[in-house]
């Protein structure tokens, strides 16, 4: 008679994994996602990537134009997402929008593999996360820092600390799970209201979870008046 723990291995060959589930995202229902001046924002404009930084690059307010060109992607919610890259094919990214214009709420699932490399269809399959690198969420309406574009870069360090872990065999499929919830550092843009990183921004709001920022600072009500009084002499000449 074989011994209980081998029956228990040959019964449940999945119980070690070869593929680490990463599940990120918003909370389960709706909340006020928007831009620097208070808009919504949209699949169509915006891309939302789960990632990390390679070379040992950390990004900082005073280093943005160097983020895209050492930025590596895990994970994304596209629309339509396709992705199959699961153990049982399934997908999992989404984006929802609410009632309200600027409700919304956006999942994704990525697996992270034996040989440290993403299975997303997103990721290029040659960068390799971790182990114990850091994640963040990227959400961006364009490469460059350019006068219309606006960025958003959080993660969380403290608490639940988003670190890709080492995938080897042996270690038992339990999912980590990033969501906006638990973020406590806005490098850029803002989150959960009170945390808030570089850039500008004209949205007064506090009950936002996420807001991206821009690079241009928002006219004030002085420079508009003078602007007005400009634009008056020259209709008057």
């Amino acid at each position: 008679m074989k011994p209980l723990l081998s029956l228990l291995f040959l019964s449940s060959p999945a119980i070690f994994a070869q593929q680490h589930q990463i599940d990120w995202g918003t909370s389960a229902v709706t909340d006020k996602i928007i831009t620097s001046d208070g808009s919504p924002i949209s699949l169509a404009e915006f891309s939302i990537e789960l990632g990390g930084f390679g070379g040992g690059f950390i990004p900082t307010a005073a280093n943005v134009t160097d983020w895209v060109n050492n930025w590596e992607v895990f994970d994304a919610v596209t629309d339509p997402d396709t992705d199959t890259s699961g153990p049982k094919g399934e997908t999992a990214d989404g984006f929802i929008t609410g009632p309200g214009a600027t409700d919304a709420r956006f999942v994704g699932t990525g697996f992270l593999q034996n040989d440290q490399t993403s299975s997303s269809e997103d990721a290029n399959g040659i960068d390799t996360f971790g182990p114990n690198q850091q994640a963040y969420v990227f959400i961006r309406n364009s490469d460059t820092t350019g006068e219309d574009a606006e960025w958003l870069l959080y993660t969380s360090n403290a608490g639940d600390i988003w670190e890709y872990p080492t995938v080897a065999g042996g270690q038992p499929d339990t999912p980590d799970s990033w969501f906006v919830g638990e973020a406590d550092t806005a490098i850029w843009g803002g989150v959960n209201g009170t945390i808030e990183g570089g850039g500008r921004h004209s949205d007064t709001s506090t009950d936002f979870i996420l807001r991206t920022h821009t690079f241009v600072p928002e006219p004030s009500s002085a420079s508009l008046l003078v602007l007005g009084c400009i634009a008056l002499l020259r209709r008057r000449r």
